[in-house]
């Protein structure tokens, strides 16, 4: 799966102008002069940005995959079994 990921994400345009400018604008920062406190704060709430939205992903991505299964009529496709510990589509018993 990673691999697929990595792969759509170097052919993707609009992620690799996104990248770009994220490394431009965190380049940026580090040269700005702050109190310590404030570098902390801010790298705190750029820590909790991403982990929210790398988590969003992962949901999102395990949605796509139950939903795929639901229309394929697969079992633990129902979506009330979804995330059951019977689960065995997701090697879980």
């Amino acid at each position: 799966m990673e691999q697929s990921v990595r792969k759509l994400a170097e052919e993707d345009q609009i992620y690799q102008y996104d990248k770009k400018d994220e490394q431009e604008l965190e380049q940026r920062y580090e040269r700005l002069v702050l109190p310590r406190e404030y570098r902390m704060f801010f790298n705190d709430y750029l820590a909790c940005i991403r982990s929210a939205d790398c988590r969003y992903a992962e949901i999102s991505y395990m949605a796509g995959i139950l939903d795929a299964l639901e229309m394929m009529d697969l079992p633990c496709s129902c979506p009330k079994d979804r995330f059951s510990k019977g689960c065995r589509a997701f090697g879980r018993q």
